[in-house]
Order: C-alpha cells, then sequence, then structure tokens
C-alpha cells in the first residue's frame, strides 16, 4: 500500500490537511455520524436519565399533557401552567443537557457548521430549561431546595463553560498541541537542517580532498538522516500509526549523534564552511527538544485536547450534574 493510500485508510482522501481543520466529508460519513449521535443519545437517555428519574414519566405520557395545558386560563398560576407543560421542568433539564452532549461529540467528530449549530441551539434549550426551574422555584417552601438550586445552576454553568471551551478548540491549532510543536518549531528547523546539509556537502565535494573525506562522509550520513527524520515525523505526527514510538526516538538519537560528529569537525573546516556547519548544528540541536515532546503527546490522550477536556471533564460533570438533578425530580 502506497503513501497516499494508506493516508486515504486512515484519515479519509484529505490526509494531509491538519487536522484541526474543517476537512469535506463523505456523505456516508456524515450519515455516519448522525446515526452514532441518535444511537449515542437513546443509549444515553435509557442507560442515564431514567434510572435517575424513575418517577417521571416517558416522554409520550408527559407530552400528552400539552392538550390539558391549553385548557388552562390567563389567571391560573405560573406554577400550575408549569407543571402541565411538556416535560416536567427536571426531567426536560436532562433530555437538554444529553442533547447539548450529543451535538458537541458531533461537531468534534466532524468539525462540520451544522452540527455546531445544533449544539448552539440545545445550549440555548437547556438554558430555558434552566430558567423554567428557577421559575417554579419561587413557589418552594424549602430554604435548603433553594441552596441547592443556585449550586445547580453553578454546575451547570460549569459545564457549559467546559463545552464552550472545547467548541472553540475544534478548528484551533492549540487542539493538537504536539501537532502545532511540529509546524512552528520542528518542520522548519528540518528545512533549514536539510538545506544547509546540502550547501555544506555541495561546497565540500567540489573541491574534495583525502583532508575533507571524513567530513563529507558524516554530512552524507546525516543528510540521509534528516531526510529520514523529516519523513516519518511527519507520518507519526499525522498518522501516528505508520512507525512507532521507539522507531521514531530512534531517528531522532541517530540525527543527533550525527550532527555531533559534524560539531567535532568544524574546526578542521575553513571558516565560511565552518559557520555553515555551525548553524547546521545549531538548526538540528533547536529542534531535538519538541521532538521529545511531541513523542511524549502522541502517546497521551492530550493529543487531541478538545476530545481530551470533552472526556475527562464534560462527561464526568455531566453524570455528577445528573446525580444533582435528582433533588428536583418532584
Amino acid at each position: 500500500m502506497n503513501d497516499a493510500a494508506f493516508a486515504s485508510e486512515e484519515w479519509g482522501a484529505d490526509a494531509e490537511m491538519p487536522p484541526w481543520k474543517g476537512r469535506e466529508m463523505p456523505s456516508f460519513a456524515i450519515l455516519g455520524l448522525v446515526t452514532l449521535g441518535i444511537l449515542t443519545a437513546g443509549i444515553l437517555t435509557l442507560s442515564s436519565v431514567f434510572p435517575v428519574f424513575p418517577n417521571l414519566q416517558p416522554v409520550a405520557t408527559a407530552s400528552a399533557s400539552v392538550g390539558t395545558a391549553s385548557t388552562q386560563t390567563p389567571t391560573q398560576s405560573t406554577s400550575a401552567r408549569i407543571a402541565h407543560s411538556a416535560l416536567p421542568p427536571a426531567y426536560a433539564i436532562a433530555v437538554s443537557s444529553e442533547a447539548t452532549l450529543t451535538g458537541l461529540r458531533s461537531y468534534l467528530l466532524s468539525g462540520e457548521d451544522e452540527f455546531h449549530a445544533g449544539w448552539a441551539k440545545a445550549v440555548a434549550q437547556l438554558r430555558s430549561e434552566i430558567d423554567r426551574l428557577r421559575e417554579a422555584s419561587s413557589h418552594w417552601s424549602d430554604g435548603e431546595d433553594l441552596r441547592h438550586l443556585r449550586q445547580f445552576e453553578t454546575r451547570i454553568e460549569t459545564l457549559l463553560r467546559e463545552q464552550g471551551v472545547i467548541a472553540a478548540l475544534v478548528h484551533s491549532p492549540n487542539r493538537f498541541p504536539g501537532y502545532r510543536l511540529y509546524r512552528e518549531d520542528v518542520e522548519p528547523q528540518l528545512h533549514e537542517a536539510e538545506r544547509l546539509c546540502e550547501e555544506l556537502l555541495a561546497t565540500l565535494l567540489s573541491r574534495s580532498t583525502e583532508a575533507n573525506a571524513g567530513t563529507i562522509d558524516i554530512l552524507a550520513r546525516l543528510r540521509a538522516s534528516l531526510r529520514n527524520t523529516s519523513t516519518d515525523i511527519a507520518r507519526f505526527v499525522e498518522l501516528g500509526t505508520r512507525i512507532s514510538p521507539d522507531e521514531m526516538a530512534g531517528r531522532v538519537v541517530e540525527m543527533e549523534e550525527i550532527a555531533t560528529l559534524l560539531s567535532e569537525e568544524i574546526r578542521r573546516l575553513p571558516p565560511a564552511d565552518g559557520e555553515v556547519a555551525r548553524r547546521l548544528h545549531a538548526a538540528v540541536s533547536a529542534m531535538t527538544g519538541p521532538l521529545d515532546k511531541i513523542m511524549i503527546l502522541r502517546t497521551q490522550p492530550q493529543w487531541d485536547y478538545a476530545r481530551f477536556v470533552f472526556d475527562e471533564k464534560v462527561l464526568p460533570e455531566y453524570r455528577d450534574m445528573l446525580v444533582a438533578l435528582k433533588r428536583f425530580e418532584q
């Protein structure tokens, strides 16, 4: 399998685009994402919402009360109108909060604006349901319930703030910190090192002697090492499966060792050539630190920081919120 085919299999036909860009996706992929969202919504609703709210009516039964609500007169109390709305406030909050997760997950996976719009709509609906619960609380007589409601509202705002962070990261270079390191600190230095290596090698070959034969050999090896490193680090960063972390680390060590040999040759070179060799060694040295960080990040969940925040912050906060919501079931 050639590189293009491999990239296509791993990421799709546009595998060379930066991961944070909103790539075009085939229609079957969008359909798959939508299906995933629907299935996820169903699973979460059945496994999370109903156990937390065992006394709440199912959606169909609760919706049946809409007809009764339409018979209420304008003089009836706000609490009466809320009690006969489509869904009980606590249940509606559970459903709306689940919708924010489904919408955000879809946007995180696809990067498509339509999924962002769906998430934003779900957030607005959740805020509306919180307002409805707050309105209902004006008739509560238990101060402890009122205190817990204030804490619950703070919890919801924290959850939505974390979701907003994820939404902002989807198309940001900060979503993939390791990829950003590669683009900003490694790739330019690699290209500069390759250019300087070619320049110095061509210069020494133009006046090749027995005296500079050893330096020419070192430069030839360094040129090959730089090319291999350039190819492999790009695959390692963008695909993460073409080369293992140990193999990538071996490439970097080899490159550093050859560059060290070159630094020992500098004093034997004419001043102008020695200056090029020093710049070449500096370029190699400048990228070794970022390369080490990239190799560590590539094996960690923080590689995709948006997904990391979703899994490690948003989901736990969502589960805690559902537990806290149980107090307002009635």
